[in-house]
């Protein structure tokens, strides 16, 4: 009996091991902002920040006001620095985006011969450098490329640190122009341009898309691109579908593409979900400047998981979204972590129009007494196809507050003559992974059936009438020259035949005649799934478009 209770409870200890983490829900805490909503802490001038450094304190650009921030995690300011403008004397605040830590990276010294312990790059066409000889709060950082005359922009900046034996021994700066440049301009570690032995760029990447931001996670490079308007100041066109994620190696070299279309809207921000998680640990997280949302995928198919969601299962939604940064993320090139909590997934959002600001950090907590419910969403907000065919869309369950069970599926708001059906027809929702189902939507067209119109007896009874004159000759044989007769008769042998050959094979001729058939029409249907267990009930929307 010692034995067997020894056994159980060493197995019960493997099982608590192995087993993922329930469902809870996605918690967001308030930790900076401008004072437009409640936070742990506030300052005015935090406005539009985007990008955060992976570093002991987090470094953040505010390009609303011109500002670098340091701050630690807790969400207190320690000071500022000014980033300043591409135009001369180089003293007024600038646009600052781009914030990074040279931790890892070799090289990289400013005019006071000192290395950049920090790099900022800016919407107008800078990247510049701050160390600790130019002071605290107020300094100026030092401008060390300045394309702003170019017409650059950059907001997006990452170090890409190339290791021998272990040890940093190149440092690059990779830089998103969206500007007139619009590529992944890579500069030394003297802030000198180069190139690597591939250019970052996608070869397939849709007319009219531009780099907006790039992340160097790991042994992988994430570039995300935003359709930008045709005309200067570039800006991105904003809308469901509009967006593209590729991956590249640290050569630079294309490896695959992401993510294109789908949900992503302008995404900015990148990255890898901590190991505790709840059901999306370890996923790749894309966060989208456009509707503020963020997406996950699979970290190694790439393939659509669902969405971040709250206690009542509906998406994280913060306008103006940009960064997403793990605590205690990776610095690279060196063993250190950044700040920060190594659960939680830290953001950054300009909010409404970009005019205030928001850093924030994303938890799986746990609610007691929360009620069980689901998220739902569809990896394609949108689809176009033409009448007579089909289409298939992704669509993720997501457990919340534990959630188990069957969930029934169902589709409203079909264009008519259309039918959807589902695979598998219903899901059954564990507490610990989101559950993928298959939505097809198949449409009708006009068709013309082609009906043969056979008449074995037509020919029979020409035959018959062919006949006639024959039997005529046969009554009066006896008044006829027996030539004649045998001339009948032979006659009448090659029409039997004929005939006989007719009722073996019929007469058939074919004529198209139109059935009237049911036609799905042309134009825009907002087609509704809805995904139903009990009392709870969740919705998603895709518009179906018919050609």
């Amino acid at each position: 009996m010692q034995f067997l209770r020894k056994a159980v409870l060493h197995t019960v200890t493997v099982l608590a091991a192995v087993i993922p983490a329930a469902a809870q829900s996605y918690k967001v805490t308030n930790l900076l902002s401008d004072g437009s909503v409640a936070a742990t802490n506030t300052d005015a001038n935090f406005k539009n920040p985007w990008a955060i450094s992976a570093s002991g304190n987090f470094w953040i650009s505010a390009a609303g006001t011109g500002y670098n921030y340091v701050v630690p995690a807790s969400g207190t300011v320690a000071f500022k620095v000014i980033v300043p403008t591409g135009t001369a004397p180089n003293t007024a605040p600038g646009l600052p985006a781009g914030s990074v830590t040279t931790g890892g990276a070799v090289g990289m010294l400013l005019a006071n011969a000192t290395k950049a312990s920090f790099i900022f790059s800016t919407l107008d066409g800078t990247i510049s450098g701050w160390n600790g000889k130019l002071g605290t709060e107020g300094a100026i950082s030092t401008i060390s490329v300045n394309n702003k005359a170019a017409g650059a922009s950059y907001p997006g900046l990452a170090i890409l640190n190339i290791a021998t034996a272990g040890v940093t021994s190149k440092s690059y700066i990779l830089a998103a122009n969206f500007g007139v440049g619009n590529k992944i301009e890579v500069y030394d570690s003297n802030f000198a341009p180069t190139a690597l032995a591939g250019n970052f760029t996608d070869p397939t990447l849709p007319a009219g898309y531009s780099p907006f931001s790039v992340h160097v996670i790991g042994t992988q490079v994430f570039v995300a691109y935003a359709l930008r308007t045709t005309t200067v100041p570039y800006l991105s066109v904003n809308a469901p579908g509009n967006g593209v994620v590729s991956v590249f190696d640290t050569a630079g070299n294309f490896v695959s593409r992401v993510a294109t279309g789908g949900n992503l809207n302008s995404p900015w921000g990148i990255t890898f979900a901590p190991a505790n998680f709840g059901v999306f640990s370890n996923d790749l997280l894309i966060g989208n400047f456009g509707d503020g949302m963020i997406n996950v995928f699979d970290p190694k198919t790439f393939s659509y998981l669902g969405q971040l969601v709250d206690g009542t299962g509906k998406p994280l939604q913060y306008a103006s979204l940009w960064e997403l940064l793990p605590g205690a993320a990776p610095v690279t090139g060196t063993t250190a972590v950044g700040g920060g909590d190594a659960s939680t997934v830290y953001f950054t959002a300009g909010l409404d129009k970009e005019q205030h600001g928001l850093l924030a950090g994303i938890t799986n907590a746990t609610t007691a007494g929360a009620t069980p419910t689901i998220g739902f969403s569809t990896a394609n907000p949108s689809a176009t196809i033409t009448a007579g065919g089909s289409t298939q869309v992704q669509l993720s369950v997501v457990p919340v507050n534990s959630f188990t069970g069957n969930v029934s599926l169902a589709c409203t708001g079909l264009p008519a003559n259309a039918t959807c059906s589902f695979s598998p027809a219903q899901a059954s929702v564990s507490s610990t992974a989101p559950t993928i189902v298959t939505a097809t939507i198949t449409t009708n067209t006009k068709t013309a059936n082609m009906s043969p119109m056979h008449g074995p007896g037509m020919l029979s009874g020409i035959v018959v009438a062919a006949l006639l004159p024959f039997a005529s000759f046969l009554a009066i044989g006896k008044r006829r020259s027996v030539m004649t007769v045998r001339l009948a008769c032979v006659a009448m042998v090659l029409m039997l035949s004929f005939a006989a050959a007719g009722g073996c094979g019929g007469y058939s001729t074919t004529q198209t005649s139109t059935t009237p058939a049911p036609v799905t029409p042309a134009g825009t249907s907002n087609v509704t799934f809805t995904a139903t267990a009990g009392a709870v009930s969740q919705q998603t929307v895709m518009a179906l478009t018919i050609k």
